[in-house]
């Protein structure tokens, strides 16, 4: 199974693990298929692990859709959405299941040779972090 690293803002990351944000919204969806695992990481200041989540349904529709269907469960302001979706016909809500907490927080390099932060999906084998899920905290 693919995992994939997903860089999410610090303030979008906590609403995350706090429960507030059940769904995570982007401008495209996994190039790789299928991916079920999600690692959390805090993009700087912070830059590492916080957290964990499986995929839940991932929904493609148009923006205002997605704000009438999961806006009120967002974690994000009405206006920051739009401000990033500004002229984009479509997104994708990622479904945000079963949360868990690195605490604390993991540095990805110490396991992930040659990681360099990317603005949009790292995706690697579940085995390269073999045994890091052991330091996940349920929530």
């Amino acid at each position: 199974m693919t995992s994939v690293l997903l860089s999410i803002r610090p303030e979008y990351a906590k609403e995350i693990i706090h429960g507030r944000k059940k769904y995570e919204f982007r401008k495209s969806t996994f190039k790789k298929q299928p991916v079920d695992h999600v690692y959390i990481s805090a993009s700087s200041p912070i830059k590492k692990l916080v957290g964990t989540f499986r995929v839940g349904q991932i929904v493609k529709d148009k923006p205002k859709i997605l704000w009438d269907r999961f806006g009120d469960c967002s974690g994000i302001s009405k206006e920051r959405f739009f401000e990033y979706f500004a002229g984009r016909s479509s997104a994708y809500a990622i479904g945000i299941d079963r949360v868990g907490v690195f605490d604390p927080p993991i540095d990805p390099m110490e396991y992930i040779p040659g990681f360099a932060a990317s603005q949009s999906f790292y995706y690697f084998d579940d085995t390269l972090l073999k045994g890091i899920d052991a330091m996940v905290c349920d929530l």
